[in-house]
């Protein structure tokens, strides 16, 4: 049996020789950054055989994969949803697993630990990997906590010091038509999960001080009226922001801007201007006041993402910017911004994510 304790000895090759034990069919132990993980090939019945024996585990529960970066994990369980691959986009690597794909669904993990992301990258087939324990008892954390059960039992064994997360893997069950669910809290708290599955929505104007501005705030108190959300900032499952195509960093709101919402309620003194530079890799959906902004947004990223790129106006036409004018232009456009939000509202609801939890 191959024994190694990365704390001690660090050979280059050896990531090359557990890789083809698993290749060949061995079954064994890998460091990650939340517990030590068992682990064989997909490609060897008899190794998962041995695992599912060692484990105690019913055969009807799957063995999770361990896969060397988003994409073979993602194609493994034949998943890609946008929840999906923003949730692997936040988190991996890391201590995420997901659950993707039709019921009962096919676990899926991106590990964040040196040696064994150069292990899975060298493997051909996809690896299975299950926590160093009974099934229903605790995961091994450190090396102390691998019984002598498990070292007698496989055929190799990396060791490593205890992982910085210091516990399992939180799982997350993401599918069609379906809220994605917490169904195991662990290394990742519930709030940065929920956070990172927000719909993301950009407003975008020229200067980012008056019409985007007025914007924004009015379509985040839009969201939270339909949503009776009564707290401040967001509202659950959106992230609204706004932005200006030609704006410096940092400009306040102008005060005709200002003073325009100051009647709903809407207090855009803390306001301060953004450049669009990453307002495509930030955005679900992009909402631009007039056609040359949504032809400027455009130009700026892959022809793939045109499609979230849209004029606020359904109707196609452009909002007049009102900046220097009088205050009535200003109550002008902010109708036309107020109409044009209450047309996108039934749209945007329906995109609204929020994490579901069935476990505490």
């Amino acid at each position: 049996m191959l024994l190694c304790d990365l704390r001690h000895v660090h050979d280059a090759a050896l990531a090359d020789e557990v890789a083809q034990r698993l290749d060949d069919g061995q079954i064994g132990i890998l460091p990650t950054e939340t517990v030590f993980g068992l682990c064989c090939s997909a490609a060897h019945p008899a190794a998962m055989d041995r695992v599912f024996a060692l484990k105690k585990r019913p055969s009807s529960m799957a063995l999770p994969i361990l896969a060397a970066n988003a994409s073979a994990a993602l194609a493994y369980a034949g998943e890609a949803t946008r929840h999906a691959r923003r949730l692997a986009e936040c988190f991996w690597p890391g201590p995420l697993t997901l659950v993707l794909g039709a019921d009962p669904g096919q676990a899926v993990r991106v590990p964040r630990h040196a040696f064994t992301e150069r292990v899975l990258d060298l493997c051909k087939r996809p690896i299975h990997a299950t926590s160093v324990n009974r099934s229903g008892e605790l995961a091994a954390v450190s090396p102390a906590d691998i019984s002598q059960t498990f070292l007698d039992a496989v055929d190799f064994a990396i060791l490593d010091a205890p992982g910085p997360e210091g516990r399992e893997s939180s799982i997350v069950r993401v599918k069609q038509a379906a809220r994605p669910c917490l169904l195991r809290r662990g290394a990742l708290a519930e709030e940065p999960l929920a956070d990172c599955l927000r719909y993301r929505i950009s407003v975008v104007c020229t200067g980012n001080t008056c019409r985007s501005p007025m914007a924004e705030a009015l379509l985040r108190q839009a969201l939270a009226n339909a949503l009776v959300f009564g707290g401040s900032g967001d509202p659950p499952g959106f992230r609204v922001r706004s932005f200006g195509v030609a704006a410096a960093a940092g400009d306040p709101a102008s005060s005709g801007a200002i003073e325009a919402v100051r009647q709903f309620g809407i207090d855009l003194r803390q306001h301060r201007s953004t450049p669009t530079r990453d307002v495509l890799t930030q955005s679900d959906l992009v909402l631009c006041m007039t056609e040359g902004h949504r032809r400027s947004i455009m130009s700026i990223g892959p022809k793939q993402w045109s499609e979230k790129v849209q004029l606020l106006s359904q109707q196609g036409f452009d909002v007049v910017d009102p900046h220097g004018g009088s205050a009535l232009d200003y109550r002008a456009c902010l109708e036309v911004l107020r109409c044009g939000i209450q047309t996108w509202l039934p749209t945007l609801l329906a995109e609204g994510t929020t994490l579901d939890c069935a476990t505490t």
